[in-house]
């Protein structure tokens, strides 16, 4: 059985066990429960730009261990506090201005901020998001002399960052390999061999984890109950993988102002489409509109998963090398529709729309664009309201 929702959900739910299944476990998917599985992913896809995915073998023991260090950390008055992260890393980092650290504080990046600048016109202030994270990039980068050192993983020599590590390099692996054969089935849904998305990404295969830790329910003053969490906007990549321990995820379905509970079955991982692939599609896939609302419960723990955002530098500080992602020669169901990039909205769909696509360099330019818009609005902010304009980081 492909779809199944052992709860009531708002987005579709699919068992992708079938996908995961190899050789070395005794059995194989029939061709049947491979196409009813990429059937029901083309479906998902094109109707809703975001889904859910049971079946995907990831041990109990090792989400819930994830969620229980992040949450531990992170949480307000956690070990990252007790045990001062923020300035173990500034001590041991050696990244450049504008590179993501491991550990980011609440209050240091604002999603709203970041988002918003290219679009608001007024100078209202943007409510603050308390939202502390932390970012791992793929475990196997630390021992490979062939990625920066200042690209590695930076872990607080703590009993408290062990015990994180651990958690998250254990999940860092097995949501990659689910997010390689999600890959694999959209490449399929294309009517392409499973590797084709790997292959044109091969420089960038991996991806980043973020743990996020929400912390509005702790009633800091001046803030509103009503402001979202996270605000409302669309990844940049591929695929984002989301694990959460509590409610709070809504997405905004296309050519609707509605906001909509993504509510799935315990333990399913929910899937959202980014910008890179809505345009590669010409508006084929859809990149989802999502926010998260203020937290059900304190201290709601979020791990998500970005696809292909790994992205090696190399070793002499030169630009990373693009591939250049061939436009579709037919899309299937492709529909004209308005999609902002780089901070201009464009018409996507249709043969005149379709275009190469250069991969990581679309994702350094959306981020420079959305950083250049967070500065001017900041700034607008200030002079309107010195004492609320937020604070803001990179994306």
């Amino acid at each position: 059985m492909t779809v199944v929702a052992t709860t009531p959900a708002t987005i579709p739910v699919i068992d992708i066990a079938s996908l995961l299944r190899t050789a070395t476990e005794g059995e194989k998917a029939t061709t049947s429960e491979s196409s009813s599985v990429v059937t029901a992913i083309s479906a998902a896809v094109h109707s809703h730009g975001i889904f859910a995915v049971s079946g995907h073998g990831i041990p109990d023991q090792v989400m819930s261990a994830a969620l229980q260090a992040s949450r531990n950390s992170l949480e307000r008055g956690g070990l990252a506090e007790q045990e001062c992260w923020r300035e173990l890393e500034a001590s041991a980092s050696t990244r450049l201005p504008g590179e993501y650290p491991n550990f980011s504080s609440v209050g240091l990046e604002n999603i709203g901020l970041l988002r918003n600048g290219n679009d608001r016109s007024g100078k209202d202030p943007v409510p603050a998001e308390f939202v502390s994270k932390f970012t791992v990039w793929p475990p196997n980068w630390d021992a490979d002399e062939s990625i920066a050192a200042r690209q590695r993983n930076i872990w607080p020599a703590t009993e408290g960052g062990g015990q994180l590590k651990q958690a998250l390099e254990d999940y860092h692996v097995q949501v990659q390999r689910v997010s390689d054969a999600l890959h694999g089935a959209l490449s399929q849904t294309l009517g392409k061999p499973s590797t084709f998305i790997q292959d044109m990404l091969s420089n960038c295969s991996q991806g980043t984890l973020r743990a996020n830790c929400y912390q509005r329910e702790d009633g800091l003053a001046g803030e509103s109950s009503a402001a979202p969490a996270l605000a409302a906007h669309r990844d940049l990549g591929t695929t984002t993988l989301v694990l959460s321990d509590a409610p709070g995820l809504q997405f905004q379905p296309r050519d609707s102002d509605d906001w909509i509970d993504a509510v799935a079955p315990p333990g399913a991982l929910i899937v959202n489409l980014g910008e890179f692939f809505e345009v590669w599609t010409s508006g084929a896939w859809q990149a989802t509109v999502h926010r998260v609302t203020p937290a059900v419960q304190p201290h709601r723990t979020s791990l998500a998963f970005f696809s292909n955002q790994a992205i090696p530098m190399p070793l002499d500080g030169s630009a990373p090398q693009n591939c250049s992602v061939a436009p579709l020669e037919q899309v299937p169901d492709a529909a004209c529709h308005e999609v902002t990039q780089q901070g201009k909205s464009v018409a996507t769909g249709g043969a005149a729309c379709v275009k190469s696509v250069q991969w990581p360099a679309y994702f350094f330019e959306r981020i420079a664009d959305l950083r250049k818009g967070a500065e001017e609005l900041a700034e607008a902010c200030k002079a309107d309201n010195p004492a609320a304009a937020p604070r803001q980081g990179g994306a």
